[in-house]
């Protein structure tokens, strides 16, 4: 059976997104003829708030698969998985938190997620592969 786990949803992104768009929407309901506008910033906040809500993390069987609406899929082998490392590194990632962790495979690959249970994402990881190494942002383990 897959593990699940949502992406934790930071503030810190919703904040200043929500505020530019009720400033520009308040800005044209003044215009009466800007409702197309109004109707544009709508349906991108919907499309938004429905991306940030669809992000999740699966541990299924020896696989780590990445989805995010509607554009990302990807799947990660946990066996080439080498390290863990908390961050809050602002790259575009499927990552709606800057509470985020860098997750390392392969040779050079790496992807950055954030999950709501962090301890309990790490776990299940290392449940598969004991081999990962796990560091916080100040170099220690964080079991």
């Amino acid at each position: 059976m897959a593990n699940v786990f949502k992406s934790k949803i930071g503030f810190i992104f919703f904040i200043p997104l929500i505020s530019g768009m009720l400033l520009i929407a308040l800005l044209m309901i003044n215009d009466h003829k800007a409702w197309i506008g109004i109707l544009i910033l709508f349906l991108v906040a919907l499309f938004l708030i429905i991306n940030f809500n669809s992000i999740r993390y699966i541990i299924d069987g020896e696989r780590l698969i990445v989805k995010g609406f509607p554009f990302y899929n990807r799947s990660i082998p946990i066996s080439k998985i080498t390290k863990i490392k908390e961050t809050n590194n602002p790259l575009s990632s499927p990552a709606a938190s800057m509470d985020r962790l860098e997750i390392r495979y392969n040779k050079y690959d790496s992807v950055i997620l954030s999950p709501r249970d962090k301890k309990g994402f790490i776990d299940e990881l290392l449940k598969i592969n004991a081999k990962i190494e796990v560091i916080n942002r100040k170099a220690k383990p964080l079991r």
